[in-house]
């Protein structure tokens, strides 16, 4: 796995929580999910970056860049 991995599996686990919100099904979800309008990684957000990470926008406007690093 390499931090583009990662950053696709955090975006697309975090989307799938915050979808759970909207459906009946919704059993169990991180607190304060709900205020999370959209995950996107890096490249889906146009980011002009090599980096993998993640833009997450809040329901209030806001938008946070996350950056994923692999460690060695």
């Amino acid at each position: 796995m390499n931090a583009h991995d990662i950053e696709t599996l955090i975006a697309q686990a975090l989307n799938l929580h915050a979808e759970a919100l909207n459906s009946d099904d919704c059993t169990d979800v991180p607190d304060g999910v709900e205020e999370v309008a959209g995950i996107l990684t890096f490249e889906e957000a146009g980011v002009l970056t090599r980096d993998a990470g993640l833009v997450m926008r809040t329901r209030d406007g806001s938008s946070f860049q996350i950056t994923v690093v692999q460690s060695r």
